[in-house]
């Protein structure tokens, strides 16, 4: 009898390889699956942390604007008031008199006490006749249109944030109001009152200031000047003076996101080219656009601890993963050899006291295995059996073929 020995070791190695496939791609489902939660879990924490953060910038900036717009209300009734005083028509009639140098005294003591940088007061020629604080000397700003509008409206107006060649105030706003007698009825427009208001004095510092501590907050106040944004205030990560910075409307700067959707709030990138995230209030009574921003990556600074603490767990789990994998595997192979071995002995057993003469033969025709009854029949030992080919067992002139076998 003679037997090939390929079946036994293709099965083995078939069902070996079927067995690490499975693992293999065990561990893969579980790769995909951990890195997917880790993924989701670090977008889910950006999400928030962003959102937490716009929330509280829509607080900032909206404390501001409403604190801006009671300002900008302060400004306009003080300019009111002064319309109406007896104090204003005294200079007016009696600018050189005794009268009019009393009265002054009273303006500059409510220039004084309004913070004012200086109150002019002109005629209704628009000639100035009394200065009260700083003699700025700059130009005539009474325009004949402002004064046409002061005549009808008797509503003060502001004349909005401009550059002036002046080294110590070179940032001007201004309100201006008509001046009449409120004990005459219809009375005529007697002059004008100029309220130069000193920026750098209460509005500034109350723009630039951050309530809690930040390393690139801040807070921008603009407006839109021929499709450019010009920034009014000075700004914290730029040497330039306030109203020299001016920028065309690119889409990603959060101004130029503000002025398309007023009241807006986002992400964006800044006059620095950094990515921010923004919100916008609008000024209201005012063409200005409050802006509260904070750079991205201080907000996501915070997480880039959790992101790696993440990464390592995520590292960590697939570690244990293919740990238990290849541990699973080693006991299943040697389960299988084990397995393997049992029916080795005992197939060698059944061989081994077989009445039948048994040759196993290889692929090459050398003869791998001889029982016996095999080794009597053709009266050679076992192990000279072991170390010939087959053919030389067979009669001469005899099929060599294994084929019928």
């Amino acid at each position: 009898k003679l037997q090939n020995s390929k079946f036994g070791s293709v099965v083995t190695r078939r069902s070996t390889g079927l067995g690490r496939q499975l693992l293999l791609a065990i561990f893969v489902m579980l790769a995909v699956v951990l890195i997917a939660l880790g993924v989701g879990s670090y977008r889910y924490l950006v999400s928030s942390l962003q959102d937490q953060e716009v929330e509280r910038l829509r607080a900032i900036g909206d404390l501001k604007a409403q604190w801006l717009a009671a300002w900008y209300g302060e400004r306009m009734a003080d300019a009111r008031v002064l319309a109406g005083r007896p104090t204003a028509l005294s200079v007016l009639s009696d600018a050189d008199g005794e009268q009019g140098r009393r009265t002054r005294r009273s303006l500059e003591q409510m220039q004084q006490a309004y913070g004012y940088l200086s109150i002019e007061l002109f005629d209704r020629d628009g000639v100035r006749v009394s200065v009260a604080g700083a003699d700025l000397k700059g130009p005539n700003l009474l325009t004949g249109a402002l004064l046409t509008r002061l005549d009808k409206t008797r509503q003060p107006e502001l004349i909005d944030f401009y550059r002036t060649a002046n080294p110590a105030h070179p940032v001007g706003l201004v309100v201006v109001a008509a001046i009449y007698d409120l004990a005459e009825a219809n009375s005529a427009v007697k002059g004008y009152a100029v309220l130069h208001i000193d920026p750098d004095r209460e509005l500034y510092p109350m723009i630039q200031t951050w309530p809690v501590p930040s390393a690139s907050a801040e807070t921008e106040l603009v407006r839109l000047e021929d499709d450019h944004i010009t920034f009014l205030n000075r700004m914290r990560h730029s040497p330039a003076e306030p109203m020299t910075v001016r920028l065309a409307m690119a889409p990603k700067l959060p101004a130029t996101q503000a002025i398309q959707q007023p009241s807006t709030w986002g992400d964006g990138v800044d006059y620095r080219g950094v990515p921010v995230l923004f919100s916008s209030h609008v000024v209201p009574g005012t063409p200005w656009i409050m802006i509260a921003k904070v750079d991205r990556d201080e907000v996501l600074g915070e997480l880039r601890w959790a992101s790696f603490a993440v990464g390592l767990s995520v590292l960590f789990l697939l570690l244990i993963a293919g740990l238990l994998l290849v541990n699973r595997y080693r006991r299943q192979e040697y389960a299988q050899l084990r397995a393997l071995s049992e029916q080795e002995r005992y197939f060698h057993e059944v061989l081994d006291h077989s009445a039948d003469a048994i040759l196993i033969v290889g692929n090459d025709g050398q003869i791998i295995y001889a029982n016996g009854q095999a080794s009597k029949l053709f009266d050679y030992g076992r192990d000279s059996l072991l170390s010939m080919a087959w053919e030389r067992l067979l009669a001469r002139g005899e099929n060599s073929s294994l084929d019928e076998f």
